[in-house]
């Protein structure tokens, strides 16, 4: 198990959050990006899950919206919460514009959610990919 892995398992001991652990996954270098967008999807803690989409949030890297568009099937509503706000912040939009946009939000059912989230990353991933502020 790697060291991005390692502290991933410890953002919760004994079912609470632990910030230091946060942190330091803030602070590691971008490769723990693709582990943050495996884990948002397989991790089996649907608290480790939320946490990480907010990491990949933070992280600021819009390469990990599509590991978060698959995570919007989540059965976590938490889960679904913070992919969509992820993907807003890093497809550039204030808080809330997004899931105006689409008129969707994170208690739609998770199948819907997805394909009206997918349909719009389809039609506008060029733009998002070439864009050196958001990419």
């Amino acid at each position: 198990m790697g060291r991005f892995q390692k502290l991933i398992n410890g953002l919760y001991h004994e079912g609470r959050f632990q910030q230091g652990v946060y942190d330091e996954l803030l602070r590691g270098n971008g490769r723990v990006v693709p582990v943050l967008m495996r884990e948002v999807i397989e991790n089996p803690n649907s608290d480790v899950r939320e946490t990480c989409a907010e990491l990949l949030r933070d992280w600021k890297q819009a390469r990990a919206v599509p590991a978060l568009i698959e995570a919007l099937r989540d059965d976590c509503e938490y889960v679904r919460q913070d992919a969509l706000w992820a993907i807003g912040k890093l497809c550039g939009f204030d808080y809330g514009g997004f899931e105006n946009l689409l008129d969707v939000g994170n208690t739609d059912r998770p199948g819907k959610l997805y394909r009206r989230v997918n349909e719009w990353w389809e039609a506008n991933r060029r733009f998002v990919e070439n864009n050196p502020t958001l990419w």
